[in-house]
């Protein structure tokens, strides 16, 4: 049984009882886990990526190469909520700021399925007050390590200033599009915030379950718990 595992009584539930954990998730991001495998994430740096995206809203062939990401760890914690009862999560994080470089090619690109674009360049782009809200329940598999049961994400985006080099070869239209996209971009999330949360469901449920795998549920309530 459950409940002769795990003696609840020694932990707290409920409103805010994620809050430090996702604190000290900070330092973790700054010095990597290995016992949760998670890397140093902040600053962030990747030497290549492919692209291979086919969505409604945009389809993506190319590559990306030496990324490299600030801020991931100078979060906001608005809410941090562990429920028992079901395994529920409800947490939001703001960041205020982030920064982000990358080189990029794109051989086929489609907007929205409307407007084609390819280019070879580099993207810079800070991105303000970006708000990623999740809401979870959490399963545990036969062997008692812990899996994600639904998801729902929602993210919103204050502002976003985008420089990008290259796109059609072209620096004039490179130079519009980054000064169009930087004006419109919080706005459509915001227009198109269900089709983005199928993307963001799939892709944190997918690094959830790569940090869950690793965990029973005991070794996350003494995380919360800081035994």
């Amino acid at each position: 049984m459950l409940s002769e595992l795990i003696e609840a009584e020694n932990y707290a539930f409920g409103e805010g009882a994620l809050v430090g954990f996702l604190e000290k998730m900070k330092e973790s991001l700054k010095k990597g886990d290995s016992k949760i495998g998670i890397p140093i994430l902040d600053p962030l740096k990747v030497d290549h990526v492919d692209l291979n995206l086919n969505h409604k809203l945009v389809q993506l062939e190319g590559t990306l190469d030496n990324i490299k990401a600030h801020g991931l760890s100078n979060y906001k914690v608005n809410r941090g909520d562990f429920k028992l009862g079901g395994f529920v999560v409800n947490a939001s994080l703001t960041w205020n700021d982030i920064d982000l470089l990358t080189k990029y090619k794109i051989t086929h690109g489609k907007l929205i399925d409307a407007v084609s674009f390819f280019g070879e360049g580099i993207i810079s782009a800070v991105v303000q007050g970006l708000t990623v809200e999740v809401n979870t329940k959490l399963s545990i598999n036969d062997d008692m390590t812990l899996y994600v049961r639904t998801m729902d994400v929602s993210i919103h985006l204050k502002k976003f200033d985008l420089v990008i080099t290259g796109l059609f070869d072209d620096a004039e239209m490179s130079k519009l599009i980054s000064q169009i996209a930087s004006e419109l971009l919080p706005d459509l999330i915001d227009d198109y915030q269900q089709q983005l949360s199928k993307v963001g469901n799939k892709l944190v449920t997918n690094l959830l379950d790569g940090i869950l795998s690793k965990l029973t549920l005991e070794d996350l309530l003494d995380m919360i718990g800081n035994k």
